[in-house]
């Protein structure tokens, strides 16, 4: 199993990820994306969603819980009722304590036809909401849980409108002068740790590098949309951040 753990998320340009508890927007082809991408995994293998309670309750109660996927659900109520068809889904008292769960999963697929009580897992991704995206950024960037870091953030960047009605907000996990950051400035990781070193203003959350369209579909595994998309009005852009050094230790 790849214990480096991976942020899915769609923000606007200030960071907006939501506005009156729903979705400011409705895109079924990004949409689609979140799910091909999440749901890639060789065969025998699964990949896991770690979310939060209202994550949860703002899926539909038809798609609960996300098929072909192993869904992880944080609630400090331990008596969280998930549902009559919540299948296989794992309710867990904290970040920490989903992630104890899910280190217990097979690194290979049972030999034989019976299936296991625990799906082998292949990546782990973050899907939501602020509070456990500000919390995986605060703890995972510096030290390991249960073997699992976080090493990667896959965003899709909305650029129009502003959506400017946004009242939840991804954290910010770019220094200030990259937070405009086109293909054309990606640097080496070389370059960024160079500079991290020396930078007075590198993110609490470590130093990111915004990896090229080519490195994005190598690690996805199939061909995503390059460049700006738009749809509904809404024009967007796939993304991929790998952190390039670890943040201070709180």
């Amino acid at each position: 199993m790849d214990r480096s753990l991976s942020i899915v998320v769609a923000a606007a340009r200030n960071n907006g990820i939501g506005a009156a508890s729903r979705l400011p927007w409705r895109l079924p082809a990004e949409m689609a994306y979140f799910v091909k991408i999440t749901s890639e995994a060789p065969a025998g293998k699964m990949n896991a969603l770690v979310m939060g309670r209202k994550s949860w309750e703002s899926i539909p109660p038809k798609f609960r819980p996300l098929k072909n996927r192993l869904n992880v659900v944080i609630s400090s109520n331990k008596d969280y009722d998930l549902g009559p068809n919540a299948g296989p889904t794992i309710l867990a008292s904290s970040l920490p304590d989903a992630l104890a769960c899910l280190s217990l999963s097979p690194s290979t697929p049972s030999p034989d036809e019976t299936p296991p009580t625990f799906p082998t897992l292949h990546r782990t991704f973050i899907i939501g909401g602020a509070t456990i995206y500000t919390e995986a950024l605060h703890t995972l960037t510096s030290s390991p849980l249960s073997g699992f870091t976080l090493d990667r953030i896959l965003i899709t960047r909305i650029s129009e409108p502003a959506f400017d009605e946004c009242d939840v907000f991804f954290p910010e996990f770019r220094p200030p002068e990259r937070d405009q950051l086109t293909p054309a400035d990606i640097v080496s990781s070389s370059e960024l740790a160079s500079e991290a070193a020396k930078a007075d203003n590198a993110s609490p959350f470590g130093v990111w590098r915004r990896v090229t369209h080519d490195e994005l579909t190598h690690w996805a595994g199939f061909d995503v949309p390059k460049d700006t998309n738009e749809e509904k009005g809404v024009k967007y852009e796939f993304q991929m951040w790998e952190r390039v050094s670890k943040s201070s230790p709180s």
